[in-house]
């Protein structure tokens, strides 16, 4: 199994952070680049080499990069000349550390093919991952406001090599409580379960899978939605990784920990918890 963390969730500097996973005996980090120290605004082209070796002398790869964009135009089409800047922008420091995959939230996927939203999102996400592709690196949608299926079904309608999928199954547990609250309807926990199946999700999505967000979450009686340890959550994992093997998915596995006060403590955790499982 390939473990890697998401380096910002340690809420340390860059160098010691990277210490820190290269102590767990981790292969590789994922970089955030929204804002921060790895942002593209923070580090130019020889920083980052710098900084390239610096990981590898560790033991270490880039597995991925995230990235979110200043606001994705599927109503406002004025705004693509800056989301497709952007794109350039993170795909060139995605290449400075040899990053195969750049991981992203783009929205809610409207369920029908047909909707008018939706044709917009198949246009735009296209010229974005089209950027990425050229350059060497795939662009992975990260799982979470809508059923794998329709992510599937989306992804198909897009129809490009480059796009594929981060398979946050934790994801895929906090947004139906969060759309439910949002939509002001009561959470049905074995509705949202039988509808975004966490765990056996990865079957539909097995083609597309290109990284993974190792992330454990459950949802309280009232419908409010708590991230957890591995483990004490919903996610099945044995029986997640039994499909990520069957599906012959070879890739990086980051640890997400965003809540605890002992950050390090967290992770350390998770990867305990996952090689026990290996």
């Amino acid at each position: 199994m390939l473990l890697s963390v998401m380096l910002s969730n340690l809420r340390l500097p860059p160098a010691e952070a990277l210490q820190v996973a290269a102590e767990l005996g981790l292969q590789g980090v994922q970089l955030s680049l929204g804002s921060g120290p790895w942002s593209p605004e923070e580090m130019d082209h020889d920083a980052r080499q710098t900084w390239k070796e610096r990981i590898h002398e560790l033991g270490l790869v880039v597995t991925a990069v995230s990235s979110g964009f200043p606001s994705l135009p599927y109503d406002d089409l004025a705004q693509l000349d800056r989301t497709l800047a952007r794109a350039r922008q993170v795909v060139e420091v995605a290449a400075d550390f040899g990053a195969k995959v750049w991981t992203s939230h783009i929205g809610i996927v409207p369920e029908n093919p047909a909707d008018p939203k939706r044709q917009t999102m198949v246009r735009v996400i296209r010229q974005v991952v089209d950027i990425a592709y050229r350059q060497g690196v795939f662009f992975a949608i990260e799982t979470g406001p809508e059923p794998p299926s329709v992510l599937r079904s989306f992804i198909e309608q897009v129809a490009h090599p480059g796009l594929r999928v981060n398979y946050d199954p934790a994801n895929l547990i906090i947004w139906p409580a969060l759309l439910a609250k949002e939509h002001g309807r009561r959470y049905d926990e074995r509705e949202a379960i039988e509808r975004y199946t966490p765990t056996e999700g990865v079957e539909a999505l097995a083609p597309y899978i290109a990284h993974v967000h190792a992330k454990d979450a459950y949802v309280k009686s009232g419908g409010e939605y708590q991230e957890c340890l591995l483990g004490e959550g919903w996610v099945r994992w044995p029986r997640f990784l039994e499909l990520l093997r069957h599906c012959g998915f070879g890739g990086y596995m980051a640890i997400e920990r965003e809540y605890e006060t002992d950050r390090v403590a967290a992770v350390r955790q998770a990867v305990d918890f996952l090689r026990r499982l290996g």
